[in-house]
């Protein structure tokens, strides 16, 4: 069956639950449906992850594509994050889960990656029009924006 196949290519090997997100490393396994995988990992350790889904997929009849470059990320984070989602028209997603939302219309992938940080994954070509919703969203709410070196500074003083 597919569910198997999928748990297979998780690092682990172990059982993988649609929608069920699970960090690995520094990627994250994210069984969108039993017979989709997405893997959702930063530039510095892409290869690498790669190379173990070649690795982990070699002799099985699951198809390997990579759709980097047909999707944008967006990282939502802080205390007013869930807030912005809602205006922004996103239904609730238990952290840990990924789930098909409609963000403003944009159907997007929404990853709760804990309390207080999402990862919204949609098709590359609605990135303006996301970007500009979650901005009109936020906006009341006190929005910032950040790169992704603030971001990392951001997450490690969080830490603490």
């Amino acid at each position: 069956s597919s569910e198997h196949a999928l748990a297979a290519v998780h690092p682990s090997c172990r059982p993988l639950s649609a929608q069920r997100a699970v960090l690995a490393g520094d990627a994250w396994w994210c069984p969108v449906s039993p017979e989709l995988l997405l893997v959702l990992a930063g530039p510095s350790v892409t290869p690498g992850v790669r190379e173990r889904l070649v690795e982990l997929t070699a002799g099985d009849e699951l198809e390997l594509v990579d759709v980097t470059g047909e999707r944008v990320a967006v990282c939502l984070m802080g205390p007013a994050a869930r807030a912005v989602l809602t205006r922004a028209g996103a239904g609730v997603v238990p952290e840990g889960t990924i789930r098909a939302e409609s963000v403003a219309g944009i159907p997007t992938l929404v990853l709760h990656q804990n309390e207080r940080r999402w990862l919204l994954v949609a098709p590359a070509p609605d990135a303006t029009e996301l970007w500009a919703a979650l901005s009109d969203a936020g906006a009341p709410l006190g929005l910032a924006h950040v790169g992704a070196d603030a971001l990392r500074h951001l997450g490690a003083a969080g830490e603490r």
